[in-house]
């Protein structure tokens, strides 16, 4: 897609060295009418998740504090510091007493905001979110600010670029080819919090890929948040324009802000007229909404006992007291868990959000790395592979009469020796399977051990001709074995689940797809065909015994046998290499995921099953017009195979395409269950604990009401370990 035109615009008296307020920005074309309404379902998820959602939750009573803040450009690296150093503390000045807009506009766009661990950044990029959503509203050349946590990001050798269309995606339901779009078009106002819950080892590896993205691909405004000591403690700095550290609150804004929360925390004020710790913890926006909500209605003599110890544990004194408000607050409602399993699953559940760095926590991102041995983590593969296996296997032949038990017990078999293959790949011997050397052997070894396996098992059930082993083991293992490759290349323990939540259709990348699956398997099933081939005529004696009649009849069973499989499977790889993800306008709801990706699934089995019937149809009638067989007797002829070889393609699209996430997500909420992790209505626990105001909803996911309170509940988690389990 060519480049939008792009014009520059310099703000300011003199030239770009001397000049004190120069500014360089990129203003792109204006959106097109279809553009312009998609950009505009994307802001309203933004104002309904975030906005009215997660920023309306975290103000309590809707109380705003004033937080001071300073200019600090040597956190920074800018494009011109070493000519115009001169000149920027002079900013310092009048940017403490503006506002968080205003500071981003001074700062070209580009702003770094630091702050100590509850010092109010999340809440003051969003306000700045507020801003910026106004202004797109009003204007269509404005970009959308999406708001997206940084804590998913890992070094995996792939760039910041990368990552973003994939949170994108995943976050605001956005099609990925839509997604790098608009990123290249500089559509998108990029806030991104939680640079400092990154995991330590990539936080300078994060920092180098913002600074190449913003060189490389540019972007209208953007906006990073982080703790002011992990940040300093890098070796890195971000190329941005300019960089505010937050400030504390001063003991009269603490006051202020007590005084107007009502009387019923009159105790508290009086409090803290003689308690330095209480003092300095009210210096913390976050420790003082938390202090408002935990010492609501306490007498003065009740926080004065508390005041014992130092300034850390009465930090963690205030967040348990905050929790145990949190509780007695619900007292006089339903209780459909006790206090102690609910704190127990909120540990679990921090314990692994902090590990895997999913600040955001929503069900659909569950994944098998979340359990806590390595036997709990065989059972889910093992149970799960077995599932679809059953599940297939049922289908197969109930649905259709000719299906012999044989080839039904086959699948369930290679089924759950894919569950073996993936505790070995997972477990015991990590190796990628992305190659297509790796494909070749993991394709070409599920071939022989399917055909292999319905061989035998025909030995003892159902007696089989050489089409049906050549169809029901070498054609449909090689189906199976692309599946599960193109499958697995992928996935590993902590991404297993990948629920299809919107999808679109695109000719080409199926049409790349298409082009190199339909050679390859046009090859492999030759070489196998006419090796079984080689041995079945010889063992018959069907031909003459002259070699240059054997070796041609080999070959003709091999060649028409890997040109028909070839152009078949080349079909499959056009439809399913065509699936593409969209954008939706609904509303972020619990488990929405799982739902969307189940229906789905359900609408790509009919749409792309339709299409693959008229293809064989089409087969049937090219072969009949070749051999000139009457068109009708040669359809009815070959409905019992074609109707399999459909049935097995729909199977697989409704299996592969959504259906075995869905198993799969479930199987894991089951394990976990039972291993004591969660709750079996788990959504609806998840819900109990945002009206405990322990979770804070966003969409369909949810966030700890902060990262203080994530971590001290992490850190009383007993965690589990494979010896424990013995």
């Amino acid at each position: 897609m060519p480049e939008p035109p792009t014009f520059q615009t310099v703000i300011g008296e003199g030239n770009i060295v001397a000049g004190r307020d120069v500014n360089i920005t990129n203003n792109y074309a204006a959106p097109q009418a279809a553009d312009r309404a998609s950009l505009l379902i994307l802001l309203g998820k933004v104002k309904s998740d975030w906005l009215d959602g997660f920023l309306k939750q975290a103000l309590h009573h809707e109380i705003s504090l004033d937080v001071g803040k300073t200019y600090c450009p040597a956190e920074v690296r800018r494009p011109w510091d070493e000519v115009r150093e001169t000149l920027e503390p002079q900013q310092e000045d009048f940017v403490a007493d503006r506002s968080m807009a205003e500071s981003f506009d001074l700062a070209g766009r580009a702003l770094l905001i630091l702050g100590e661990p509850g010092s109010g950044k999340t809440i003051a990029m969003l306000k700045l979110a507020q801003t910026l959503v106004e202004r797109a509203e009003k204007d269509a050349n404005e970009p959308i600010p999406t708001i997206l946590n940084l804590s998913t990001w890992t070094d995996k050798k792939r760039g910041l670029f990368d990552w973003l269309a994939g949170e994108l995606s995943a976050r605001y339901y956005l099609g990925r080819r839509l997604a790098e779009t608009w990123l290249k078009e500089g559509r998108l106002a990029l806030l991104l919090d939680g640079l400092d819950e990154v995991q330590p080892e990539h936080q300078s590896g994060c920092v180098l890929a913002i600074n190449a993205f913003v060189q490389e691909c540019g972007v209208p405004a953007l906006v990073v948040c982080s703790r002011t000591g992990d940040y300093r403690a890098l070796n890195q700095k971000l190329n941005l324009k300019g960089a505010v550290l937050l400030q504390p609150l001063a003991i009269e804004n603490s006051s202020r802000y007590l005084a107007a929360c009502g009387a019923s925390l009159s105790g508290l004020v009086r409090a803290m007229q003689t308690d330095r710790d209480l003092q300095e913890l009210a210096s913390s926006p976050l420790m003082l909404r938390i202090m408002a909500i935990a010492y609501e209605g306490r007498a003065t003599e009740t926080l004065g006992r508390e005041g014992e110890g130092s300034s850390a544990s009465r930090k963690q004194d205030l967040l348990d007291a905050y929790i145990q408000a949190a509780f007695e607050r619900k007292k006089k409602l339903a209780q459909p868990y006790s206090k102690e399993r609910t704190l127990f699953w909120l540990r679990w559940l921090a314990d692994k959000s902090r590990r895997h760095s999913q600040m955001i926590i929503s069900l659909e991102r569950l994944q098998p790395s979340w359990l806590e041995t390595k036997a709990q983590i065989c059972c889910y593969l093992m149970l799960s592979r077995l599932a679809v296996g059953i599940l297939v296997g049922v289908i197969v032949h109930y649905c259709f009469a000719e299906s012999s038990l044989s080839y039904t017990l086959t699948v369930v078999i290679m089924c759950t020796l894919v569950g073996a293959v993936d505790i070995l790949r997972f477990l015991l011997s990590p190796r990628p399977i992305q190659t297509a050397s790796a494909g070749i052997f993991y394709v070409g070894g599920f071939v022989v051990c399917f055909t292999f396996i319905f061989y035998l098992l025909s030995l003892f059930m159902t007696p089989t001709t050489f089409d049906d082993l050549v169809f029901n083991g070498v054609t449909m293992g090689t189906v199976y074995g692309l599946f599960f490759w193109l499958r697995s290349r992928t996935r590993d323990l902590s991404c297993d689940i990948k629920p299809l939540e919107v999808v679109r259709w695109s000719w080409s990348a199926g049409w790349k797809v298409a082009k190199t699956w339909a050679s390859s398997a046009a090859a492999v099933i030759f070489v196998l065909v006419s090796a079984i081939g080689a041995a079945y005529l010889y063992d018959r004696d069907s031909i003459d015994t002259s070699i240059s009649k054997y070796v041609l009849s080999v070959a003709i069973v091999g060649i028409t046998y890997g040109l028909v499989g070839g152009l078949t499977i080349g079909v499959i790889a056009l439809l399913f290499g065509g699936v593409k993800p969209g954008i939706r306008e609904e509303k972020g709801f619990l488990h929405r995921g799982i739902m969307l990706t189940f229906r789905n699934s359900l609408r790509l089995t009919g749409g792309l099953s339709l299409a693959f019937a008229a293809f064989l149809a089409g087969m049937t009638i090219v072969a009949a017009l070749f051999l000139k067989k009457p068109l009708l007797a040669a359809l009815i002829q070959s409905w019992p195979l074609n109707n399999l070889i459909l049935l097995d393609f729909a199977i697989a699209v409704w299996v592969g395409c959504g259906t075995i996430d869905v198993l799969n997500h479930y199987f894991l909420r089951l394990i976990a269950a039972a291993m004591g992790y969660m709750p079996l209505r788990y959504a609806h626990f998840l819900n109990y604990a945002s009206k405990l105001r322990l979770l804070q909803k966003v969409g369909g996911s949810y966030l700890f009401i902060h990262r203080s309170m994530l971590e001290h509940l992490a850190a009383q988690y007993p965690a589990r370990t494979d010896s424990d389990s013995k």
